[in-house]
């Protein structure tokens, strides 16, 4: 076991193909939800989610993370530090809304993200 771990060390490639990821939730029953994801490979990506229920539907939060995903043909990571607002609208029947509104290094960052959920 000591060998393999070295061999990780000592090879950066074997980052890209191992790599790590730590996902966790944590929620109140007042309605406080936080959200940890770090990722370790070859570099290493957080992203940190805090929100709060207001109304039924509703939730208002913040984010920080030291990324931004780029769309440019494939979606893609860029370091960069990152925070700003979170709006999230869920409702009884499975359709989301998901809108981040911040700022980082690289500018005015916006994201809109919106679904269904189906249940059978």
């Amino acid at each position: 076991m000591t060998k393999d771990l070295l061999n990780l060390a000592v090879n950066p490639f074997l980052w890209e193909i191992v790599g790590y990821n730590i996902t966790g939730e944590l929620g109140t029953v007042g309605g406080l939800k936080s959200k940890l994801n770090l990722e370790i490979g070859r570099k290493v990506f957080y992203d940190v989610e805090l929100l709060q229920r207001v109304i039924d539907n509703f939730s208002l939060g913040a984010y920080v993370r030291n990324f931004t995903t780029t769309n440019v043909g494939l979606e893609s990571r860029v370091s960069d530090f990152n925070y700003g607002a979170i709006l999230r609208y869920h409702s009884d029947n499975g359709i989301f809304i998901d809108s981040k509104l911040g700022t980082g290094d690289q500018g005015f960052d916006a994201r809109v993200q919106a679904g269904a959920q189906f249940k059978f």
